[in-house]
């Protein structure tokens, strides 16, 4: 009895977990089903059943009426381009500092961990400052550039905590036997080491990513005249803008969708290694 009690507590504190994480998320799907004003706000009617009205347009009407096409490729362009520069950053400081000594290790590491518990206002007034006192003293003008090297000097730390604890266990032996084999060490990096970090570089590219499109605080001080996803859904002042609503729920999905492929993966992954295992025995 005592057992059951502590399992149903214990399920019903997983399900509220799962329930504040997800009831959001279901939450904006149903918005975004719903129509909206004459200016662009969202309107509960959920399709004009609740309240026709013919001028209520579709929250995805919307979202091809209005011009978020450049908010969302320069987020994009500037999502991509801190990935291509900070993931391999993270890579090599990776392979740096496991051959550092302890000392200097603990040192690198104290100030990743700051820079990460860092408020991003903080950050965001240095990096002002930085860019006054430099890009700015040669007549040169807030944009992609300041929006990409802030992006980027935030985005490392977080490449470099997924990246190194794989890098700790890779076995060395591994490396010593493709040189035995004769393999250069590029072949050696591309063959064997690439392949065992991939899992870790590929978490390290979408948490960059997602991180640096999401950004809102750091870019709004070193934006200048480009805009962003993040900078225009902060923009609005009055009202929900059914784009937003029916543009996030666009994610929502997408980002179902990706998690659903990448368990379908490991699923099919593992029951092809267990039919070979069981092949393996039928011809032992």
């Amino acid at each position: 009895m005592k057992k059951h009690f502590k399992n149903l507590i214990k399920n019903s504190y997983f399900f509220l977990l799962i329930t504040l994480i997800y009831l959001p998320l279901l939450i904006v799907v149903l918005v975004s089903l719903n129509g909206s004003s004459s200016r662009g706000n969202i309107v509960l009617d959920f399709g004009n059943v609740l309240n026709p009205n013919p001028d209520s347009k579709s929250a995805y009407l919307r979202l091809g009426e209005t011009d978020f096409a450049t908010p969302l490729i320069n987020s994009i362009i500037i999502g991509v381009i801190t990935v291509l520069v900070s993931v391999p950053i993270a890579v090599i400081s990776a392979f740096a500092l496991l051959r550092t000594r302890n000392a200097l290790k603990k040192t690198i590491f104290g100030i990743t961990n700051f820079s990460l518990a860092t408020p991003d206002i903080i950050t965001a007034i240095s990096l002002v400052l930085l860019f006054a006192n430099t890009w700015l003293s040669f007549n040169q003008q807030l944009g992609f550039f300041t929006i990409i090297t802030s992006h980027i000097s935030f985005s490392v730390p977080y490449a470099l905590i997924l990246i190194y604890p794989k890098i700790q266990k890779l076995n060395p032996n591994l490396i010593l036997a493709s040189q035995d084999l004769g393999y250069s060490p590029l072949k050696t990096f591309f063959h064997i080491t690439l392949p065992y970090l991939m899992p870790s570089i590929f978490s390290a590219v979408l948490v960059v990513f997602a991180t640096s499109f999401d950004d809102y605080v750091i870019t709004s001080l070193v934006q200048g005249s480009v805009k962003t996803i993040a900078t225009e859904l902060y923009s609005f002042r009055k009202g929900i803008k059914a784009w937003a609503i029916a543009f996030g729920s666009i994610l929502i999905l997408i980002s179902v969708l990706g998690v659903c492929l990448i368990t379908l993966q490991k699923y099919l992954r593992e029951k092809r290694k267990e039919i070979i295992k069981i092949r393996q025995w039928k011809n032992s």
